[in-house]
C-alpha cells in the first residue's frame, strides 16, 4: 500500500461506488451541517462503543473531509504561540507547512533506524 498524499494503491470497492451513485441520484446534494450529520455521529458513537469498548457522546465527535483538514484543525486547536512542536524526520510532508503558521518551525528529530526497522533511543536523545 502506498501512503502518498491522497493516492491510495487500490480502487474504491464496487459497493461503495454503487452507493455513491445511488446517493447522487436520490439525495439532495448540499453542504452538510458543519459538525456532521447527526445520523453519522450516532453511527460513529455506536461503533466506538461496540468495537472500542467505551462510550462517547456524539456531540464530542468531529467529522473532517480528509486527513489534511483533520490534522490542520487539530493543530490549530492545540498549538499556539510559545509552543514547541517536535516532529520525527522523515514524516508526512505537510506537517511542516501546517505547523509553521501557528508557531516557530518545528524541531526535527532525525530518526535512525535499527536493523529491526524501528527508531533507536539514540535518535530521540539526539535532539
Amino acid at each position: 500500500m502506498r501512503l502518498q498524499i491522497g493516492e491510495p494503491s487500490f480502487s474504491t470497492p464496487e459497493h461503495i461506488r454503487l452507493a455513491a451513485m445511488r446517493s447522487l441520484e436520490s439525495e439532495l446534494l448540499t453542504y452538510g451541517p458543519r459538525t456532521g450529520w447527526p445520523w453519522l455521529l450516532e453511527l460513529i458513537a455506536d461503533k466506538v462503543r461496540r468495537v472500542n469498548g467505551y462510550e462517547v457522546d456524539p456531540d464530542n465527535i468531529a467529522i473532517a473531509v480528509g486527513g489534511t483538514g483533520a490534522v490542520q484543525t487539530a493543530l490549530t486547536a492545540t498549538v499556539g504561540p510559545g509552543d514547541e512542536v517536535l516532529l520525527s524526520d522523515p514524516c508526512w510532508a505537510l506537517y511542516f507547512m501546517q505547523i509553521t503558521p501557528a508557531v516557530p518551525p518545528p524541531l526535527r528529530i532525525r530518526l535512525i533506524l535499527a536493523a529491526s526497522g524501528s527508531p533507536t533511543s539514540r535518535s530521540w536523545r539526539s535532539w
